[in-house]
């Protein structure tokens, strides 16, 4: 019996160990990875919202959606609300997507992000690339999907054998711009 008790405690003490140190670890850490984590969203704010970079961005307001807009900041320059910085998610092929689109006071896209995506590489995944995303910056309105090629103002070009993912991001898009003009008009807080 004490064969099999000793070897138990042992155990038990070097789990109980091991526990207490990855705890204070933790703690140790959580709030540099919090400081971190806040630093990389406004990095990725101030990318998809240019004109308020050298403002502030308010607080997260969570509409509590979802899909589409789940959550949004105000960029804000000398007091005034120069934009917003959208949090969307879509359904892609493979899964949710999740955007940070920009938007100005105007209505126009100041840029789009592609942050978490589970899409196929090589395929859906090229949707994070820049010659992308770029073609939503500058419009407004609603924006369509387009296989041919010349696409015009407020067509997207479809990436290749990845239109899901392409109609995806679009739509989420077309849903950052819906929201802020129903923030404008008063509605949706």
């Amino acid at each position: 019996m004490r064969d099999v008790i000793k070897p138990g405690v042992v155990l038990f003490i070097t789990a109980l160990a091991a526990a207490l140190v990855l705890c204070l670890i933790q703690l140790v850490t959580e709030d540099v990875i919090a400081q971190h984590d806040i630093d990389a969203k406004n990095k990725a704010m101030g990318e998809v919202l240019p004109g308020a970079s050298g403002g502030m961005f308010g607080e997260t307001v969570e509409t509590g959606a979802a899909s589409g807009v789940t959550s949004y900041n105000e960029g804000i320059v000398d007091g005034q609300v120069v934009g917003y910085a959208l949090s969307v998610t879509a359904k892609g092929y493979g899964g949710a997507l999740n955007l940070l689109v920009g938007v100005n006071a105007d209505g126009v896209v100041e840029g789009v992000r592609l942050i978490a995506h589970t899409e196929t590489p090589g395929l859906g995944a090229n949707a994070k690339d820049d010659a992308f995303l770029d073609q939503f910056t500058g419009g407004s309105g609603t924006f369509s999907v387009t296989k041919s090629a010349g696409a015009l103002d407020n067509e997207i070009q479809a990436i290749t054998a990845a239109t899901i993912t392409t109609k995806a991001v679009t739509a989420g898009v077309n849903e950052a711009l819906d929201f802020v003009k129903t923030l404008q008009s008063g509605g949706a807080k």
